[in-house]
């Protein structure tokens, strides 16, 4: 099964926002990338979010990894600011989850990815 990612509309000043995964695989670690731009996969039609320095703003430490429920499900919360400079800022994100049967492979595993999500401030 294909892990999917759930974003809550992003509007700033929204306290309870926060990006969600499904349908992982139960009790995996998990994280969650946000960045300012994406790059091509495998292929074009497969886009990932770029991990660039400069564009890459999630994860930050330990700050967007969790361990999915029983369910394979995992949120992460980021409330929004309420700051007008930033209206119509485009954000791409994307969960990578550890999968013994994924599809991409890393140093520390095979990995399933979500599809990549873009989302605009408002």
């Amino acid at each position: 099964m294909t892990p999917r990612i759930v974003i809550d509309l992003p509007t700033l000043g929204n306290a309870a926002f926060r990006i969600s995964l499904a349908d992982a695989v139960p009790s995996a670690p998990g994280v969650l990338v946000v960045s300012l731009a994406r790059t091509s996969g495998t292929t074009p039609a497969t886009p990932w979010v770029s991990l660039a320095p400069g564009d890459a703003l999630i994860p930050f430490g330990s700050f967007g990894t969790a361990v999915t429920s029983a369910q394979g499900t995992a949120r992460i919360p980021l409330p929004l600011p309420a700051w007008p400079a930033l209206v119509g800022t485009t954000l791409y994100a994307q969960w990578a989850a550890l999968d013994p049967n994924g599809g991409f492979a890393s140093s520390s595993g095979a990995h399933s990815l979500s599809p990549l999500r873009q989302m605009i401030l408002r």
